[in-house]
């Protein structure tokens, strides 16, 4: 019995710590007067909320939803629009994300050591090539990559931009992969089109020449191709789909690391 007390007084003291760190409106890194301003309403909503960070001092945020997810998607959509590039999580209900981003980015780095030296005995993997209903083997103006040549691109100087178009709860992914999710949805929605038109902007700095690649789960998942064909319709010549996804990266036994949502363009 006391050790069940003491375990529930721990819990409830780490959940108020957690929420004093959440309510420090000065911890939070670049904020503007707006920032300070829209970070206050944000305090003031119930859960599921989210606050998200942009360059330039740029903020989005979404209060009093049903899910979580919900929050955050409302959070990021904002604030990919308000700074035309992808943005950070930094807070979601009472817990503060924000280094996870910089986790992710580090480990990246070192996963991206461990793809140079890893061989690989066979020339494909998972469904990556073969015929399948959901998705074609391969589509006109776009270079559809296998797991071998994308590792072989990953571990070189000069790497595409990773984009992963999953739906859905945080997911294994590629290493330097960014999370935009609604990217590939099916929908004739214009604002999809323009919203990530908005978000590879800011990616690629505006380079137009830039390499973008494009996956999500595996060989059936149409997300991908619908992606990169968006891109190619805004005027990216250089975009690769990789059909295979993250299923077939793990089959090549090859590292991931979890997602965590950069974008929302729908």
């Amino acid at each position: 019995m006391r050790a069940a007390a003491s375990a529930a007084l721990l819990m409830a003291s780490l959940a108020v710590s957690a929420q004093q760190k959440v309510m420090d409106i000065d911890a939070v890194p670049g904020l503007r007067e707006r920032g300070r301003e829209a970070y206050a309403a944000f305090l003031k909503t119930l859960p599921s909320r989210a606050f998200a960070l942009g360059d330039q001092g740029f903020t989005g945020w979404r209060g009093g939803e049903g899910t979580r997810g919900a929050a955050i998607a409302g959070a990021l959509l904002n604030c990919n629009e308000l700074a035309r590039n992808i943005c950070r999580l930094y807070a979601v209900d009472n817990e503060i994300v924000y280094a996870r981003y910089t986790q992710f980015e580090e480990q990246s780095v070192k996963l991206r050591a461990a793809i140079r030296e890893r061989d690989f005995p066979f020339g494909d993997y998972g469904d990556e090539t073969r015929e399948l209903p959901e998705t074609p083997r391969s589509a006109d103006g776009l270079r559809t990559l296998k797991t071998v040549d994308l590792a072989k691109i990953m571990a070189s100087a000069v790497r595409p931009v990773l984009i992963d178009v999953a739906e859905g709860e945080p997911h294994d992914t590629l290493p330097n992969a960014w999370w935009i999710k609604g990217a590939g949805l099916a929908d004739p929605d214009a604002d999809i089109r323009r919203r990530l038109g908005v978000v590879l902007e800011g990616l690629t700095a505006g380079d137009k020449t830039a390499s973008l690649a494009f996956f999500c789960g595996d060989a059936r998942c149409p997300l991908s191709l619908k992606a990169a064909q968006r891109a190619r319709e805004l005027g990216y010549p250089n975009v690769i789909w990789y059909r295979g996804g993250v299923s077939a990266w793990r089959d090549a036994r090859l590292p991931t690391l979890e997602s965590i949502q950069s974008g929302q363009v729908r």
